[in-house]
């Protein structure tokens, strides 16, 4: 492997790392009563004031776009930002970071679904099986052999889905923007269109928006999880991928996300996952390698 491409490794894995730590920050600064819809506020707008302050010092001719695009990225912002960080950051408060987690990676079975039922790709023998072995492992992930226990998780269980669902949007939306626009400019638009629809959101609770910041460790922590692994992991991701020019091998590196956030859950919140449990996140990574394959 030449310099370039172990570069591009190494970046790739540092992404998908630092997105693995989202989980225990999502649970500190919920235990400081910022909600889900205010942690995708902060997220947002400290990831987005990253891409415009650097476009606008180094190509301030990558901040236009055309009128005709706002659509484009007015649904982006919606779907695979404002709603995505918000149900992502409900489904690790609600459940636990592992399960979170491992459901977030139920995307690339939502892509293919939806690749299938909108653009008519084909639904071959490989990626049916593959969307089986990720939904029988997401119930596993849920619990759905205790029924007592999938009760009391329900809503957490529901939005590690709906993060799962939003995701996969995002592939469907970036691939659009990214036809036309760079992907600091396409970040850009879709973080600005997703703060502002969670802003009145997050401005119906002001005590809890700003309760961060009277402490060093809350503002410590929103900046984490804007700076970090949002804006740095998405950079961090995007010039690996470059360096590799291997999109499926860049996708097959980042799924060690759902381990480190697992093992994260564990030491950091005493977090466990059941036997069964981890059987289904073998199934649910088994179902993305495959996907990723196809």
């Amino acid at each position: 492997m030449d310099a370039d491409r172990r570069q591009g490794w190494l970046m790739i894995a540092a992404a998908a790392i630092l997105w693995g730590t989202l989980g225990p920050a999502f649970k500190g600064l919920g235990d400081m009563g910022v909600q889900p819809v205010q942690v995708g506020f902060w997220r947002a707008l400290l990831a987005g004031s990253v891409f415009a302050i650097w476009l606008a010092l180094r190509r301030p001719a990558l901040l236009r776009i055309h009128p005709r695009h706002l659509p484009l990225f007015v649904a982006y912002g919606l779907v695979s930002v404002a709603i995505f960080f918000a149900v992502y950051t409900a489904a690790v408060q609600l459940s636990t970071v592992a399960i979170a987690a491992v459901l977030l990676y139920t995307a690339p079975a939502w892509v293919a679904l939806m690749a299938f039922f909108f653009f008519r790709e084909p639904l071959t023998g490989r990626k049916g099986i593959a969307i089986f072995l990720t939904f029988v492992g997401t119930a596993l992930v849920a619990g759905a052999y205790d029924l007592s226990a999938l009760r009391g998780n329900g809503l957490g269980i529901a939005a590690g889905l709906a993060s799962g669902l939003t995701y996969a949007a995002f592939s469907i939306f970036g691939k659009a923007a990214l036809r036309r626009y760079q992907p600091a400019t396409a970040m850009l638009y879709a973080l600005a269109f997703g703060a502002a629809f969670l802003l009145p959101l997050a401005l119906r609770d002001w005590g809890s928006l700003v309760a961060p910041l009277g402490t060093l460790s809350g503002v410590a922590l929103l900046l984490y999880v804007g700076l970090v692994p949002t804006a740095g992991s998405f950079i961090l991701y995007t010039t690996g991928l470059q360096r590799l020019n291997d999109a499926g091998r860049a996708s097959v590196i980042a799924t060690i996300e759902p381990l480190v956030a697992a093992l994260l859950g564990y030491v950091l919140l005493g977090e466990a996952l059941a036997p069964a449990q981890w059987l289904g996140g073998g199934f649910i990574l088994t179902g993305v390698l495959a996907l990723r394959g196809d």
